[in-house]
C-alpha cells in the first residue's frame, strides 16, 4: 500500500487510520480504522472488525471472501469479482457488496456506521450463507465413496 493511497482513502473517510505494521500499543487507541498490510493474518483478526474491504478487487480478483463471512462481516470488494461464487452469491443475497470508486466505499462505509440495523442485516446474511453451506467436505466424500464403490 502506497501513502498516496493511504492519505486518499484518510481524505476521503475522514476518519483515523493506520497500516498494521505502523501500529504500536502506545498508538493503537488513536486510530479507527486500520489497514492490514501483512501477509497470513487476516483468518485471525476478522473476528475483531465491524466491516471487511476485501483486496484484489481492482486487479486480477478478489481474495478469500469466506473467512469474513463466517464471522458475520459485511463485505466490501471492487469490481473484479467475477471468478469467485461466493462474491456473486453474496451480493444477490445483500450481504456483499461490489464497489468501483473510493466514493462509492466512503458513501457505503458511512451508511453502515449510521445505520446500525443495515449494518446487521448484512451481516446476518453473511452468517447465514456459510451455515447454509457447512458440509461440502462430508458431500465430497459421500460422492467419491460412491465412486470408490463401482470401481
Amino acid at each position: 500500500v502506497n501513502t498516496e493511497s493511504i492519505n486518499h482513502i484518510k481524505d476521503r473517510l475522514n476518519d483515523k487510520v493506520i497500516l498494521f505494521s505502523e501500529l504500536t500499543i502506545d498508538n493503537c487507541s488513536d486510530f479507527n480504522l486500520l489497514i492490514i498490510d501483512s501477509v497470513g493474518m487476516l483468518s485471525n483478526i476478522y473476528q475483531y472488525s465491524q466491516y471487511c474491504y476485501i483486496g484484489g478487487g481492482f486487479g486480477s480478483g478478489i481474495h478469500n471472501i469466506l473467512e469474513p463471512a463466517s464471522f458475520g462481516q459485511p463485505i466490501i470488494f471492487g469490481p473484479n469479482y467475477i471468478k469467485s461464487k461466493e462474491a456473486k452469491e453474496l451480493i444477490s443475497l445483500g450481504g456483499a457488496k461490489s464497489i468501483s470508486s473510493v466514493n462509492q466505499l466512503s458513501t457505503y462505509l458511512k451508511e453502515l456506521v449510521k445505520n446500525q440495523d443495515l449494518a446487521l442485516e448484512k451481516s446476518n446474511i453473511c452468517k447465514e450463507y456459510v451455515l447454509n453451506n457447512i458440509g461440502s467436505s462430508e458431500q465430497i466424500v459421500t460422492k467419491l465413496e460412491s465412486i470408490l464403490q463401482d470401481v
